[in-house]
């Protein structure tokens, strides 16, 4: 299996650029951090809530598809395979339920 002989590398945080507010061209760095079962920063363990976008966005609805996880695991992995350098960035979430059918009341 190729899987087993990529290097893999463990993350507890991921910087994403995210778009500002009313701004064109300028983007905000957001921490999504998930420390698994350790502890951070010596308190309880930190897994960030996070939105994954499992539809479209011509999707009814207030959510358009989104829907609410935490973040369990971060992984990096590097894919040497047929001369191509290529990384992948991996995440383990847990899907949250949502009440009335993600419908905001």
């Amino acid at each position: 299996m190729i899987l087993r002989a990529l290097p893999v590398e463990l993350l507890t945080q991921l910087e994403i650029p995210v778009l500002a507010f009313q701004e064109s061209g300028v983007y905000d760095i957001h921490r999504a951090r998930c420390t698994g079962t350790q502890l951070f920063r010596n308190q309880t363990s930190r897994n960030d809530c996070v939105w994954i976008q499992a539809g479209g966005e011509n999707m009814d609805g207030a959510l358009r598809g989104r829907l609410q996880a935490r973040l369990m695991d971060m992984l990096k992995m590097w894919s040497g395979y047929m001369q191509q350098d290529t990384v992948y960035r991996l995440a383990g979430v847990q899907f949250m339920s949502l009440v009335d059918s993600g419908q905001p009341s």
